[in-house]
Formats: C-alpha cells, sequence, structure tokens
C-alpha cells in the first residue's frame, strides 16, 4: 500500500502524535551509552543514516543527564537547520582522524550546541562547523586537537564558544572565521580557562567591538593563554586580539605567555580592578587595523583602577613586544587622581626601547622546562623590570 495513503487513514491524532515524535528526540536518561548508530534506532526517524560514515539529526536532539553519547569513529554529524543540539549528560568524541559535525546543507548554519551544566565534555579531533556556535555552561570541558569554525551568532550565544564557569581545558584548536569572538566568557561569573597552542584566525567578521579572545573574570583560579596564535582580518577594523577584564568586582587572575598577536584592532588589553596579570614573552605586531590611535592602535592597553598588579613585562630574545603597532603601550589610572592610583606592585613596559631583560637564556630555559605553571611572573623584586625615568612611562618611546 502507498504508504501516504495509510498516512491518511490514521486518525488525526495519532498522525499528529508522530508528528510530534519526530519534533524532538531526548535519551531515556536511565544511565546507558549510545553512539549515532544507536540513536537512529531509537529516535524515531530524528537520526537517520545517509551513507556508511555519515548520519543525519533532522530535529532537536538532548542528551539526558545519565546518559553517554560517545563517538569513536571517523563519521560526518550533519544536523538540519533547524536543529539543535543538547548536551546534559557524558560526551565523548575519540574519532581515529576526524569526526565532522557541520550543517546539512551549505549556508544554512544549524541552531548550534548547548552542554548544560550537569554535562561532561571531552572532544578530540573534532570539527564543529556551520553552527550557531557552542554555548557551554559546565566547567568539565576539554577540547583538544579539534576546529570550530563558521560559527555564527544566535539568541543566546555572542561567541563561538561562550564559556559560564569552571576551568575549560582549551589546547590544539583552530578557531577560524566565527562571526563574533572565538572564546568569551560571563562579565559577573567566575570562569579560568587554559587556552594553549591554539589558532585564532579571522574571527569577529561581524566587525563589532569584540575581540578574539575576549574573557570576563577568573575568580580565585587563574587564566591562562599560552603559546597562541592571534591573526585578524585587516578588514574586521573593530575586532581586537586578547581581552581579559573585571568590570563588576570578581577577582582576576591571568597569565598571558608567548603568544603571537597580529593584525588586530589592538593587541592585547586588560580592564578593571582587582587583576593580576603576568604578561610575558609575546611578540605583538601591526595591531592597528582601525587606523585612529585614540580608537584603537595599542599592542598592550592597560586600563583600571583600585588593586591591579601587571608585572613581568619583558622583551624575548627576537621580535619587538610591540613592533609597528600606533602606539607600543597605553595606559590609564596611573598616577593617584579619581578612583586610580599606581600600587607598587604595578610592574609595566610601555615603550619599544625603554627595556631591559630580567632574565638570561639559561634561567628562560629552565623556567620553560618547569612548565607553564611556574609562568605565572610572581618573581623576586629584583628580578623584575624597571624604568629608568619617568619620562619611560610615556607610550612608543
Amino acid at each position: 500500500m502507498n504508504p501516504l495513503i495509510r498516512l491518511s487513514r490514521l486518525p488525526l491524532f495519532a498522525v499528529l502524535l508522530s508528528f510530534e515524535a519526530q519534533a524532538q528526540y531526548t535519551t531515556p536518561n536511565t544511565g546507558q551509552s549510545y553512539g549515532l548508530a544507536e540513536l537512529v534506532d531509537i529516535s524515531g526517524g530524528v537520526f537517520t543514516v545517509t551513507s556508511d560514515t555519515s548520519y543525519l539529526q533532522n530535529a532537536d536532539f538532548t542528551l539526558a543527564a545519565t546518559d553517554t553519547l560517545l563517538i569513536t569513529e571517523d563519521v560526518i554529524w550533519a544536523v538540519a537547520a533547524t536543529a539543535s543540539i543538547d548536551i546534559a549528560g557524558s560526551f565523548i568524541t575519540a574519532p581515529p582522524e576526524q569526526l565532522y559535525i557541520t550543517s546539512a546543507t551549505a549556508d544554512q548554519p544549524h541552531q548550534g550546541m548547548r552542554f548544560e551544566d550537569s554535562s561532561s565534555v571531552y572532544m578530540q579531533r573534532t570539527s564543529i562547523l556551520e553552527g550557531g556556535s557552542i554555548k557551554c555552561l559546565t566547567g568539565d570541558l576539554t577540547l583538544s586537537y579539534c576546529t570550530v569554525s563558521a560559527q555564527v551568532a544566535n539568541a543566546t550565544t555572542g561567541a563561538a564558544l561562550e564559556l559560564s564557569r569552571g576551568k575549560a581545558i582549551i589546547d590544539h584548536v583552530d578557531f577560524l572565521n566565527n562571526e563574533m569572538a572565538a572564546i568569551s566568557s560571563s562579565a559577573n561569573i567566575a570562569a579560568a580557562p587554559q587556552i594553549s597552542y591554539c589558532n585564532f584566525q579571522y574571527n569577529g567578521y561581524a566587525n563589532q567591538n569584540r575581540p578574539q579572545i575576549n574573557l570576563g573574570p577568573s575568580g580565585t583560579d587563574t587564566t591562562r593563554i599560552l603559546n597562541n596564535v592571534v591573526t585578524g582580518d585587516p578588514t574586521n577594523t573593530m575586532a581586537g586580539g586578547i581581552a581579559f577584564s573585571s568590570l563588576l568586582g570578581v577577582e582576576g587572575h591571568v597569565v598571558i605567555d608567548s603568544n603571537t598577536v597580529t593584525d588586530n584592532r589592538y593587541g592585547i588589553t586588560v580592564t578593571g580592578n582587582t587583576i593580576t596579570a603576568p604578561i610575558t614573552n609575546n611578540i605583538i605586531t601591526d595591531n592597528n587595523t582601525q587606523g585612529d590611535p585614540n580608537l584603537g592602535g595599542s599592542g598592550i592597553n592597560l586600563y583600571g583602577g583600585g588593586h591591579q598588579r601587571v608585572h613581568g613585562f619583558r622583551q624575548p630574545d627576537h621580535g619587538e613586544p610591540v613592533g609597528s603597532d600606533l602606539a607600543g603601550c597605553r595606559h590609564h589610572q596611573l598616577r593617584r587622581h579619581g578612583s586610580g592610583n599606581l600600587q607598587s606592585g604595578w610592574q609595566f613596559l610601555l615603550s619599544q626601547r625603554q627595556w631591559r631583560r630580567d632574565l638570561r637564556p639559561v634561567q628562560q630555559h629552565a623556567q620553560r622546562r618547569a612548565g607553564h605553571e611556574q609562568l605565572l611572573g610572581l618573581r623576586k623584586p629584583d628580578d623584575r623590570l624597571h624604568f629608568r625615568s619617568r619620562r619611560d612611562l610615556r607610550c612608543g618611546r
């Protein structure tokens, strides 16, 4: 019998129930582990097979809190433009080569991914392409050797990866051509991501006032941004490089070390009070895409009053720290006036020319071998940089 004729003979309520069953699928929440093939069998058509190595998600999918989704094959997970992925349980991807989570139709991004606060997410060798960004409410997130590309903003996200809490581990990840910031975190909730050996390229093509890495306070923990490459598109004149801020009184600690930051509106900016921020060994060049030194163009921009400590700036053995930027560094509220005051712990390198090395190559090598945990900039007073005179605080000298 023709399946359409058979469907037309069903009672109306049965037809409606059938359509409702296809509108979304949530796993049973019984502590089971599933793969994509199992979801095809139990999801009532929400997941279908399109080839030996590809699956199509036709509607919204939720992984329940006690369930696990485990993908250990090189497959393509295509998602319809109207569909979303919501993870409340354990999500593990560990393919031999690469898993692709992408839109089912080119240039029609799906509705994005959401990692609930109950979830545990561990993703390796996974490319997340053409979606509505990733909203991460859990602190239990690891992304390793992944790609996050062509993500657009939706009603609940302002970055390709939006963090809310915890100590996310993000290493060897390519963030490419995303509409908004590549990574952001909340302004009023502590999050301390560990971001290392990542490649950030051409993020922020919406050309809004958002840097590629846009992080809020860390709380008592420490955010680390280490050994990354942050390359801007000169046509995105509003997109900066790296920003760390604490504007609502939440404590903040960040280490920004050994990054290369090029062709952004600005290189690195630290804003707010109650912040410590060792900034060392970075190569910061040509961050002048806006073309107006009153608005952008600083290699390093520091703004705040109260109890900030930004110290340990020093020149690496190669390159200039802030070469070719419109202003090598900018500083605000360094002297006591208004609410701003210069604390004894502040140590600035605000000049391309007036600097001196505080560690010899042997010391540098020993410190690197000890690992990034030791790159906190908490050195003895005689190891810190000092300016020869107050004149050296002028930018660009």
